[in-house]
Order: structure tokens, then sequence, then C-alpha cells
């Protein structure tokens, strides 16, 4: 069990649709016995971002290839799923409103399809986190994903 090698010590509970809160409680009198890793400090004490760790923004002024896109963002999980951290945005695929994305990891979280854009903005607008990926990979790949379903007018006009 995948959970078992992240921590041979979480209790595990099988929940239907969220029945058994229960499990969000921690276990009275246990003592934790998970190594965490040693937090990186500056020389003030505060917190670092570990140096493998990066964030990266993209944008997109035409809309995406809706499919071309889910096939991309497959083949990113598929390759790089561990460091691929998260994911976030909202897509500009051509319907009325935007899709909201949350990834967490190599878990898509089921797009959310708005009924109308919060702004004015109608670019697709996409934040990753990752560790160990070049972010231009990120931007070349998906750029040529989205040329190869048709897209050839679509370009990163933001990357940060």
């Amino acid at each position: 069990m995948a959970i078992r090698a992240l921590n041979p010590t979480a209790r595990i509970i099988v929940s239907v649709f969220g029945e058994a809160f229960e499990a969000l409680a921690p276990d009275e009198g246990q003592e934790d016995k998970r190594q965490w890793e040693t937090v990186l400090r500056d020389p003030t004490g505060l917190p670092q971002p570990h140096p493998s760790v990066r964030s990266t923004s993209l944008a997109f002024d035409t809309p995406l290839h809706w499919t071309g896109f889910g096939v991309w963002l497959s083949m990113l999980l598929q390759v790089h799923g561990p460091n691929v951290l998260r994911i976030k945005g909202l897509l500009n695929i051509g319907d009325a409103g935007p899709v909201v994305m949350n990834v967490a990891q190599h878990v898509v979280h089921p797009p959310e399809h708005l009924p109308a854009w919060p702004s004015g903005d109608h670019r697709s607008n996409l934040v990753f986190i990752t560790r160990v990926i070049d972010p231009e990979r990120i931007a070349y790949s998906l750029e040529t994903f989205q040329h190869a379903a048709g897209r050839s007018d679509l370009h990163v006009v933001r990357l940060g």
C-alpha cells in the first residue's frame, strides 16, 4: 500500500464520501514516529523554500485546446508526478466561462466549469509548484502539445 510506504505509522480509515471525519483527529497519547525533513533557515532563522522547489506562472492569450491540454497534463503527471507538487489555474477553453484546474501531485481534482469569468481578463493562467523541473520545459511542452492539437496561434505570454 502506497500510504504505508510514505508513513508506516499512519492510521488508515476507509471512508465513503467523507463519512469518517474522526480520521482527521489526532491519535490520543501516541507518539509521532514520522521523520520530518529539516527546514532550511536563513541567517535570521526564517524558514526558506527548498532549493529544488520552484514556482512558475504561465498565461496564454488565446483559448487552449481542451483535449490537447488533458493529454499534455496526463503525460506531465505520468513522467514527473512526484515532482509536480501543485498546479492551479483558470483555463480559457473557448466556452462562456473558465475552467478551474486544481492538481495536487498526481491527483487531478475534477475541473470546475464556471458560468462566467471573474474579471475582464480571459487569458488562461496556470501556476505550477514543482521540484527539479525546469519551468521553461513546462512552457515549451505545453505550447508544443497545443500546436500539435491545432492551436498554432497559442504562445506563452508570461513566464514568471
